[in-house]
């Protein structure tokens, strides 16, 4: 049982930003002193503890593993047909059926060998291809110790939002030796992919791709194929998120995860093996190797799976013309180095048509927004067919620093869209403040930094569907979760405003992709809004943003697509630790829709039960909404009587 002691207390600020005070080598601003006073209400906290002083980290030559359960009989496979595209068998109107085996294996992804968790026994992941307008089948066996659910990330659910994944939001979990068949139609096509939605299980291997084709598709190459980058934990998922759960134990010592072991292109990675502790059996990778035909175009479809880190990807000798982001095509843009959040994707052009037989493919975390940012790359191959070497090439002398500041692409460059889409009116307007606090696990007395939505950290009833209580007309409980309810047309700008100390996220909506209309820095009200030149010409669509430290985005939301959505933080330790809301939209439209008798059969009897690496009971009494002295929330939903349509940031 969990009570909030002091959600919006300045010892929680001074807490997080000790964290950065502590360990700030004067880099970048992912992780600076860029933080807004947050002010509590004073019933939020009657009996504010004292000031909690985070320890160093340990050295990197001393940094430790836990213990690890046994280790698999099977061992995780890699098989290249999890990124090898298949563009040519892809058309018509067709069901495309997957079976997807959940199950524990042996690999070693980093060099380091720990338990997997995957699908098929394949780590990436099994890759799912579709063209528009077909239907995708998954079967999911669970043949995993514990509940399972999967996401399918930047896929439109239209029709069956109750299969979008996340359990207790859209469905129960699948439970062990159950399984459950979800079904959905793919209208739009682009860069997706599918991933565990259960405690923190993706960290443990449980993703893979989706690549929907068209033949409308207006990007253009001779060769595609998926490109995963990503951080790398050696450790357990529920083993760090058991740490987390304790500020004076930590994760290694410290009270949020900043180091990560490694960083793996296609599941590949390089452990420092003389930093393992006796008796740990570690090996040194190979690296992937991407083969081409000299004088072609190959199209990368690179996705950030990753836990923590964003990752800056670069290719010796080659400019990365990039071609889309998540799903939406854009107008080229032509660069050395693309940095790429947690959940992101972006498609690249490379013209192969440099002298030597191989160049190096770099991915390395972009420090300065992990917390203690350790810097970590590592390496795959681009291998010209037909030519003989190895790569001797060197990074682009114009790489950033690693230490630069964490941005999204919109804020370095004019991003447009191939196709225009039309924002509907009329508009309503709603505002979730993204801040982060101090909990008290009452049972054991034990303090865990928590994160949050409009001051309550989700509360995950995992037998008890929101999805459902909406369909029912059930009030939803605004202590549980953060919520906002769109009803009729439209669409809904949604003001987002990034106020936790000292951290960067990156924010995913399920459901569709929103419109960036406007950005800035600071913290943004409503009513400011007025104020505020909005960019409603062609704007960038996509479905995750990355919002640095003390920020602001407003995201126009379409109101076509039926559903109660989840939006979070993609930084999978923030979201184990509650950075999850909730918008409804259309309510009255899901009464009409009908889940298949497998959906309500995951489900059991105890509404209670509590989902994993969540908050683990409801907050105080105490706990209210904290806004700034002086000011009043504005968090519930409003009509705009005011546009900007016709003005550009």
């Amino acid at each position: 049982m969990v009570r909030l002691s002091a959600f919006f207390f300045p010892a929680t600020v001074a807490l997080l930003a000790g964290a950065v005070d502590a360990h700030d080598h004067g880099h970048g601003n992912g992780h600076h002193h860029q933080t807004s006073t947050v002010v509590a209400s004073p019933t939020t906290n009657p009996n504010p503890p004292g000031p909690f002083v985070v320890p160093p980290p340990p050295p990197p030559d001393k940094i430790f593993s836990y213990p690890q359960p046994a280790l698999p009989e099977q061992t995780a496979a890699r098989d290249q047909s999890t990124w090898k595209l298949n563009r040519s068998k892809h058309r018509g109107h067709k069901t495309r059926r997957y079976n997807f085996n959940l199950s524990y294996t042996a690999g070693a992804p980093s060099g380091f060998h720990r338990r997997l968790t995957t699908a098929n026994a394949q780590f990436p992941g099994p890759l799912i291809e579709a063209s528009v307008g077909d239907t995708i089948e998954v079967k999911v066996t669970n043949d995993l110790d514990e509940p399972q659910a999967l996401h399918w990330h930047g896929i439109r659910m239209e029709g069956t939002p109750f299969n979008d994944g996340p359990p207790g939001i859209n469905q129960c979990p699948i439970p062990p030796g159950g399984s459950y068949t979800y079904r959905f139609k793919v209208s739009h096509y682009g860069t997706y992919w599918w991933h565990s939605h259960y405690g923190a299980t993706m960290a443990d291997g449980l993703y893979g791709a989706i690549v929907v084709h068209s033949p409308k598709d207006p990007i253009r190459s001779d060769a595609e194929e998926v490109l995963f980058v990503s951080d790398w934990y050696n450790d357990q998922s529920n083993t760090i998120v058991a740490g987390l759960r304790n500020t004076s134990v930590g994760y290694r010592g410290m009270p949020i995860p900043g180091i990560p072991d490694a960083v793996l292109i296609n599941g590949l990675g390089q452990t420092n093996c003389s930093h393992v502790q006796p008796g740990v059996e570690c090996t040194q990778n190979e690296v992937h190797v991407v083969e081409a035909k000299p004088g072609s175009k190959l199209r990368l479809r690179v996705i950030n799976p990753g836990m923590e880190a964003m990752i800056r990807f670069s290719v010796d000798g080659h400019v990365l013309k990039v071609v889309e982001a998540d799903d939406t095509p854009i107008e080229p843009l032509y660069m050395h180095e693309l940095d790429i959040a947690s959940g992101q994707r972006y498609s690249v052009i490379l013209d192969l048509d440099q002298p030597d037989a191989a160049y190096w493919m770099r991915a390395r975390i972009a420090a300065g927004c992990v917390l203690l940012g350790r810097e970590l790359e590592t390496k795959a191959i681009l291998r010209y067919k037909g030519r003989e070497g190895e790569p001797t090439s060197q990074p682009w002398p114009d790489r950033a620093e690693s230490n630069a500041p964490c941005v999204d692409i919109d804020n370095k460059y004019t991003v447009v869209p191939l196709h225009r889409e039309k924002l509907p009116k009329p508009v309503t307007q709603g505002r979730m403040d993204s801040a982060a606090g101090e909990f008290v696990d009452v049972a054991t007395g034990a303090k865990f930094i928590g994160f949050g939505f409009n001051n309550v950290t989700y509360l995950n009833y995992i037998q008890d569907p929101v999805y459902q209580q909406v369909q029912e007309g059930r009030p939803l409980n605004t202590t549980h979760f953060a919520h906002l309810s769109f009803s009729g047309k439209g669409s809904a700008d949604l003001l987002l405003n990034q106020l936790d100390p000292g951290i960067a996220h990156p924010f995913h909506l399920h459901g569709r992709p929103f419109s960036i209309i406007a950005r800035g820095s600071g913290k943004m009200t409503l009513d400011g809004l007025k104020d505020v030149k909005l960019n409603t010409v062609n704007p960038l669509r996509r479905d995750t943003l990355h919002l640095p430290v003390s920020s602001w985005a407003l995201l126009r939301i379409p109101l076509d697509d039926p559903g109660v959505w989840a939006i979070h933080c993609h930084l999978g330790w923030h979201l184990a630790n509650g950075k999850l809301a909730v918008i409804v939209v259309q309510p009255e439209k899901l009464k009409h829709l009908r889940q298949p008798r497998e959906w309500y059969g995951l489900c059991t009897n105890n509404k209670n039960e509590i989902g994993p690496a969540k908050r683990d009971s409801d907050t105080s009494d105490e706990a209210g909404p904290a806004g700034e002295a002086g000011e009043v929330d504005d968090f519930a939903p409003r009509q705009v009587r005011r546009y900007g349509e016709t003005r550009t940031v």
